[in-house]
């Protein structure tokens, strides 16, 4: 309700439909999962009021990226997913890239400057929501190990 966009459960529901459809119809489907980089931060020098309204601005921000037929929505925290049907991972890597240019240079309204990190995936034929999903969070932390604000996938 914070942001207006999919919870975790609603996105459930969404990626399970699309790996379904995308197995079924031999169609390609990409996840990007993404964290704010130093949240914690945020919330500690700023407080919790200005961590939400960093949320609010940084799902804006995605929403004005994506495509309409791309879903978006917020796993946990600071953390936000993008199911990307009928994307191969070129098409998923180019796009997050793009996200990863236009959060690092955007100006947030309370705190200046943000990052994140990415972990994208694409769906293999083994692949169920859950292992797609565990993938993406895999990529994401090697990410954050790498130093942040990067793209893995």
């Amino acid at each position: 309700p914070l942001i207006g966009i999919y919870n975790r459960l609603k996105f459930n529901e969404e990626l399970d439909k699309h790996v379904n459809s995308s197995k079924d119809q031999n169609k390609n489907l990409c996840l990007i999962m993404l964290d704010i980089d130093n949240f914690k931060a945020i919330n500690d020098e700023h407080g919790h009021l200005v961590g939400d309204s960093v949320i609010i601005e940084m799902a804006s921000l995605i929403q004005s990226i994506i495509r309409k037929a791309d879903i978006l929505a917020r796993w946990g925290g600071e953390e936000f997913v993008v199911i990307l049907p009928e994307t191969n991972k070129e098409e998923a890597n180019i796009l997050t890239h793009r996200l990863k240019r236009t959060i690092e240079e955007y100006s947030f309204i309370k705190v200046g400057h943000v990052t994140c990190s990415y972990g994208v995936v694409a769906l293999g034929d083994d692949d169920d929501r859950e292992s797609l999903v565990l993938r993406a969070d895999k990529l994401l932390y090697e990410a954050k190990g790498l130093g942040k604000n990067v793209v893995m996938g």
